[in-house]
């Protein structure tokens, strides 16, 4: 019915019928119904190639001609209980979604009803409610019931959320019955159920603030608003918003449903109808303004600190952001499973061989005619060779097919049908173990680590190549305003900072602000031009930003309070009483209504006495819902921890950000002690393409009849104009500078690099004013680019760079981001495992290098390899550059012959880079896009190297030539990169390389390489929880990596593999032994065991002692795998899972195979007389018990640490075996053949013979190469 991947803009009737049908609103993210289980669960189930394999055989059993069984499909046992298994977990799982989607559904939300009339706009009809208009007392309505919008509209609103519904045209709903066009009703705390265009809300401003952290992880409230135009349409008392909403008619037209959380634009054009004239002055007045991303909020998130707001759904259901973004993840497969699914292939082949030599030696005796002399086979008038040799009269030709299902019948169970249960189990416990890990606690925000996938624990304990972020991940993402240059002065740095006594650097405590020098203070209370420059580079950074306030009715109450803002400029429905309530008692009014200078007494004392309440809310910046210490400065809480620290720093310097003036919507700026009016004119936000944000602002002063001449030379500051202030990294700062006035900006620039040389993070500050016809032209082509639907993006794109041009430098700041804790020690014991780190980050390259240095990863003497554009400015420069490299480093390409470059790059790991290098490399994420761009093939260089010119002319070969210099170098570190150049490199590394990959990142920008890599770890951190619910990993700090691949890593991938290897070791030995006995019965098919034990046998009898030793087994303690890091080089260097431990435990397997079959063969076939019944199932029975012993023995040989529980596994084991015989002897079909065995046979002598010498000669192999094996690793461990 409804299609959401049309790219044609969608249209939106408000309130009324949809021209076209849309998704509803209701959720279903279950994969089951109660109907569908079954059959579903079963389809899924048996499209996997090992189920699939065992339904076939099970069916096969079912055929007399074929089965050994006679006609009972004994194979069917395992086959279920497995099934059984998985379903119980499926159907738990699904459950739970089920029990999730009813929730949600089912959850309460208030609509408003359309009062029914015909929706009529621009002189077209749109849609309408038929069955409403064609009733004649619809014709035209009554108004006698409407009651007039004059009634008491000053009452305070009651913050119940019933409240709600005493009001006319309201109604409660669910939130599955909501459809598009639907006029919603949103309450405080209350969950978004739909994506909804905001229309109207309780702030007279129209903001509203949301929580965004189960959409995009990220804890800062957001501001959304609604247009100014629908707010004034509608109003925010909210009896008249809704009387009005049931009137409202319209269209709101945007862009498709989509999975871009960051990406909405759209036109709305609303009206009240005629219908309502009278009642509201805006009746038949069509309003048409454009809307986007902040005009609409998303399913899943949470209202807060807004009594209420009202908008209409454009996308619910399966087409809202949220739901299109929900959809699961590329699956990942561990190392371990890829190479046991091969290790499948390679048993299947081996099966398929085994079975095809039986039915083609049965073919070769029949002609050979050796069924003729057997006089006991029988006769038959019909086929009567094949009758002797299959038992059954069928064509001859036919005898092969049938001879080779009767073998894959008997030796099905060579395929190990437990291995996919039993490691999925072991999996979910280890994982487990990692969730429960007190070594990962987390006890301030008492948080433990998260295996959301543990199927790729033993990845972790073979990752090669670390990728890392540094902001919060490296550092605690924790910023402090540290250092500033204005002008030419660098203030903040250890040159400049005094050592005298000064109590206004002591006593002064702003959170986030760490500026230990006296002199900018100076410079402020001087009153010169140096302070005229400090002054308007904190207004740009006050202004310029993202920035919420959080206690912003407090501030502006503090100010009415004190007299410093002028009665006209109050809203008319403040009320003082309601403003103050809660207010700290402590503050007085200011009786002479001048104000105080920010660095006078005053400010001093106020800060004193609040900085204790405040510094911890404001550093925080969560936004939970405890209620935050009153403070008589403004708290700020920003979408980026950088913003919070400049707009502090700004702050603690003498300039803030107050609050917004309630009536006029503007900001209200403390500038040096003087208020200010800032009327944003235009916002162009952040973006990781653009680096930069501007902001075009209005400002004069506040309190106009103050005079100008008492603030002198300061004066400059206030004065009416019109201003855009720009910040943003020098890359992206520097070219929009004036040229001409570059020299005047040398010194700061110069200052900037030594600041990111102390590793602080670094801002370019820049503004230009501009005039009212300059601004109004530009306006106009900014209103026109706003309003572009389709081309929204780049139309904005164009409009800002008319503006942010002939920018003018005010400053450079710097702030700090500490390391976190124990980062160096982390990353030097991961190295000594063998483990490479390489750093990405979107700083600029000085910044990275020295967080790098200070982490350790760029070690003192090591030569650091730039690629940068300090280096190389032009491509002819890159390319030569990258050949100086090549050189550098040894890669010898005249001699790297024939297409052997072109082959996948080795591994550090290999032999041949055994030996380390020591070289760094430091990369520019700008140069590298140059480098994969192709444009190395076209410039003017030209080496005379041949074959470089032939791997520059093709990417693929640049990417392999690119891996191999990486991987040659001690550390690399990427600067300037983008969140997609991140996960492409991890994308280029995963593909020229056969190694294991892990990618650790805290913010929303690392989810692109955290679900690229093998293995991707994510860090609760400050930017929000998305890369930690993304990852498959989450832990609380870098220094938890330690603990999470040393420890639970390496044991992970120890004990799979055994698991891995045993599994397919004790179904050879117990199936083999079938086919061996093929050989003495004329490869007629007959079997060696009773059926029923042999299925058994891998649900019960050998499955238990195994998994005991994949839980609990360790070879060292968990002490010792941290001070011994190189321990872990095993599981990179892939030690216990390859080929040639595969070829041991096979030649190991065959071993034991001869021993159990030849010892009861010789010695039952010999001395057995009929007292036993036949030799046959004399022969098997004590090979099976034979089979059981050696298996469960081998589990103990295989243990590095005999666990208490898996002595009482293979006791359980073993008394299972018993309990079998029981379960058996009782059985109608084959109780007396087991009863008349059994009982005897275990009074023989020979029984034990057999058993005692099966085991020990089986088995002292195994004794002694793991004496052998432990002292060859206490040699290698010294």
């Amino acid at each position: 019915l409804y299609d959401i991947t049309s790219s044609r803009p969608r249209l939106v009737v408000i309130n009324n019928r949809q021209v076209r049908n849309f998704s509803g609103n209701f959720i279903r993210t279950s994969r089951y119904t109660v109907l569908n289980f079954i059959p579903k669960y079963l389809f899924e189930q048996f499209c996997r190639p090992v189920n699939f394999y065992f339904l076939v055989i099970s069916l096969l059993q079912i055929f007399p001609s074929i089965s050994s069984t006679n006609g009972i499909p004994t194979l069917a046992l395992p086959l279920v209980f497995v099934l059984f298994v998985g379903a119980v977990k499926d159907g738990w799982e699904d459950l739970n979604r089920h029990q999730n989607d009813r929730i949600e559904n089912e959850r309460e939300v208030i609509v408003i009803k359309r009062f029914p009339f015909i929706n009529y706009i621009h002189g077209r009809t749109l849609a309408c409610d038929l069955e409403e208009a064609e009733k004649p007392k619809n014709k035209n309505p009554s108004l006698k019931h409407v009651i007039s919008f004059k009634s008491e509209n000053d009452k305070q609103s009651n913050t119940s959320h019933s409240w709600f519904l005493g009001i006319e045209g309201s109604e409660r709903s669910s939130s599955s019955e909501l459809k598009v066009g639907d006029i919603v009703l949103l309450r405080n705390h209350e969950t978004i159920p739909a994506d909804i265009v905001l229309l109207s809300t309780s702030s007279e401003n129209g903001d509203v603030f949301i929580d965004t952290s189960s959409l995009d992880g990220e804890s800062n409230l957001k501001r959304r608003f609604s247009h100014k135009e629908s707010t004034k349409m509608l109003g925010n008392n909210i009896h008249d918003v809704i009387k009005r909403a049931r009137y409202l008619e319209g269209l709101i037209e945007c862009s498709p449903p989509g999975k871009d959380l960051h990406n909405f634009d759209g036109t709305a054009i609303i009206r009240l109808p005629p219908i309502s004239e009278g009642l509201v002055t805006q009746g038949n007045t069509i309003t048409q303004f454009p809307i986007n991303l902040d005009n609409i909020v998303l399913r899943g998130c949470i209202l807060r600190s807004t009594e209420w707001a009202i908008g209409c759904i454009v996308y619910a259901g399966h087409e809202s952001k949220i739901q299109m973004n929900s959809l699961k993840p590329t699956k990942k497969m561990s190392n371990v499973d890829k190479f046991t699914n091969k290790m499948v292939l390679v048993v299947l082949v081996i099966l398929f061989c085994l079975c095809m030599t039986g039915s083609l030696l049965t073919y070769k005796y029949i002609f050979d005619g050796v069924f003729d002399h057997l006089d006991y086979l029988g006769v038959s008038d019909v086929n009567e060779i094949s009758y002797r040799a299959t038992g059954q009269a069928i064509p001859i030709s036919f005898v092969p097919v049938v001879r080779f299902c009767t073998w894959i019948v008997l030796l099905a169970n060579i395929i190990p049908i437990a291995l996919v249960v039993s490691m999925k189990i072991v999996k979910a416990i280890q994982g487990q173990f990692i969730s429960r890990d007190r070594a990962m606690y987390d006890a301030v925000n008492n948080t433990y680590a998260v295996a959301r996938n543990s199927d790729l624990n033993e990845d972790l304990g073979q990752v090669r190549y670390i990728f890392s972020d540094k902001t919060g991940t490296l550092t605690r993402n924790i910023m402090e305003f540290k250092s500033l240059s204005v002008g030419g002065v660098h203030y903040g740095s250890t040159e400049t900072s005094s050592s005298k006594e000064d109590n206004l650097i002591r006593e002064i405590e702003i959170p986030q602000v760490n500026i230990k020098d006296e002199n900018i203070l100076l410079d402020i209370k001087s009153r010169n031009s140096q302070s005229i420059k400090i002054g308007n580079l904190l207004i740009g950074i006050a202004v310029n930003n993202s920035i919420v306030i959080e206690n912003q009715s407090e501030m502006f109450s503090m100010l009415y309070n004190s007299g410093r803002i002028e009665p006209d400029i109050l809203p008319e429905t403040f009320s003082p009483s309601t403003y103050l309530t809660g207010l700290n008692s402590d503050i007085t009014l200011n009786p002479d209504n001048k104000p105080k200078s920010r660095l006078g007494s005053n400010f001093m004392t106020s800060i004193k006495s609040i900085s204790s309440q405040s510094s911890k809310s404001a550093s925080n910046n969560s936004s939970n819902t405890k209620q935050k210490p009153k403070s008589n400065f403004p708290l700020y809480s920003a979408q980026f921890p950088d913003e919070a620290a400049l707009c502090y720093g700004a702050q603690y310097l003498g300039v803030s950000l107050i609050c917004l003036n309630p009536k006029t919507k503007h900001l209200i700026l403390d500038v040096f002690g003087e208020l200010l009016d800032v009327e944003i004119l235009a916002k162009i936000p952040f973006t990781s393409d653009r680096k930069r944000s501007s902001t075009v602002v209005r400002i004069k002063r506040l309190n106009s009849e103050h005079n100008m001449k008492d603030l002198r030379i300061m004066s400059e500051l206030y004065r009416e104009r019109i201003m855009v202030f720009s910040k943003g990294a020098d890359s992206a700062m520097i070219p929009l500078l004036r040229q001409s006035n570059m020299e005047k900006f040398q010194k700061d620039l110069e200052i900037g690099n030594k600041m990111a040389n102390q590793a602080l993070r670094v801002l370019c500050i820049t503004e230009k004013e501009i005039s009212e016809d300059e601004f109004a032209d530009w306006n106009q082509k900014y209103q026109l680019a706003v309003n572009n639907v389709e081309n929204r993006e780049s139309s904005l794109q164009e409009a800002a760079s008319m503006i942010e041009k002939d920018l003018l430098l005010q400053g450079v700041t710097g702030v700090e981001d500490r390391l976190q804790d124990e980062v160096p020690e982390t990353i030097k014991c991961l190295r000594d495992a063998g483990i490479k780190i390489w750093m990405l980050t979107g700083d600029k390259v000085e910044t990275a290098r020295e967080i790098a240095a200070s982490a350790g990863l760029l070690s003192p003497g090591h030569e650091i390899l730039e690629l940068t554009e300090s280096t190389c400015s032009n491509k002819s420069e890159i390319k030569k550059r990258v050949l100086s490299i090549c050189k550098s480093l040894g890669i010898d390409l005249e001699s790297d012959k024939s297409e052997r470059f072109l082959r996948k790059v080795k591994a550090s790991g290999s032999k041949s880079e055994k030996k380390e290098t020591n070289f760094s490399i430091l990369i520019d994420g700008a140069v590298l896009g140059e480098i994969f761009s192709g444009s190395l093939a076209n410039n003017d260089f030209v080496s005379e190297c041949k074959r470089f010119e032939d791997i520059t002319s093709s990417i693929s070969s640049i990417e392999k030539l690119f891996v191999q210099m990486c991987c040659k170098c001690r550390t690399v570190v990427f600067a300037r990169f983008a969140p997609s150049q991140k996960g492409n490199i991890v994308r280029i590394v995963r593909k020229h390389m056969d190694e294991i990959t892990l990618a650790v990142g805290d913010g929303a920008n690392d989810c692109n390489m955290i679900q690229t890599a093998n293995v991707g770890v994510g860090i609760r951190g400050l930017e929000g929880n998305q890369a930690f619910l993304t990852a498959d990993y989450g832990i609380t700090s870098f220094k938890d990596l330690k603990v999470l691949l040393l420890v639970h890593g390496r044991l992970a991938y120890r004990r799979i593999c055994k698991l891995a290897l045993y599994m397919f070791y004790k179904n050879l030995t117990v199936g083999i032994p079938v086919f061996i006995y093929g050989f003495f019965t004329l490869w007629s098919g007959t079997r060696l065991y009773f059926d029923y034990w042999y299925q058994v046998y891998n649900v019960i009898l050998s499955s238990v002692p195994i998994v005991v030793v994949s839980v609990f087994d360790f070879d060292v303690t968990k002490s010792e795998s941290l001070s011994k890091p190189h321990l872990y080089s095993f599981g990179p260097e892939n030690k216990f899972l390859n080929t040639k431990i595969c070829l041991i435990y096979l030649l190991n397997s065959a071993w034991h195979i001869f021993v159990v079959f030849t010892i009861p063969y010789i010695l039952f076939r010999v001395n057995s007389t009929n007292l036993f019944g036949s030799n046959q199932s004399i022969v098997g029975a004590a090979i099976y018990y034979l089979v059981i012993l050696v298996v469960n023995i081998k589990v103990l040989l295989m243990a590095d640490h005999i666990h208490y529980l898996l002595g009482f596994a293979v006791a359980f084991s073993l008394f299972s075996w018993i309990c079998t015989l029981f379960v058996c002897a009782a059985s109608f079909s084959i109780g007396s053949d087991v009863y008349t065995i059994w009982i005897p046979l275990y009074n023989n002598v020979l029984l034990w013979i057999t058993l005692i010498s099966g085991l020990s000669i089986s088995l002292w192999p195994d004794y002694f190469f793991k004496v052998l094996f432990s002292e060859w690793l206490k040699v290698d461990d010294k």
